[in-house]
């Protein structure tokens, strides 16, 4: 998330629409890159954990909606 806000937020007071939708754009394509990154790495060292590190990438993937389904203001 702090890449994507990162990237998302960095866009100068004067900048066009076009250019706040690129940061967007650019922002969520590096978090995929570097969830992609991570997750290999996380393969690589806990191979024989595999099903496990699935299982728990999935869960945390789920939370957030989760969480955001049952919050009531």
């Amino acid at each position: 998330m702090a890449w994507m806000a990162r990237k998302a937020l960095n866009a100068r007071v004067e900048a066009t629409p076009q250019e706040v939708v690129g940061g967007f754009y650019r922002g969520e394509v590096g978090k995929l890159g570097l969830t992609a990154v991570l997750f290999f790495i996380g393969v690589m060292l806990f191979a024989k954990q595999f099903l496990a590190l699935l299982l728990t990438f999935m869960a945390a993937q789920l939370a957030y909606p989760a969480v955001l389904a049952t919050y009531r203001e």
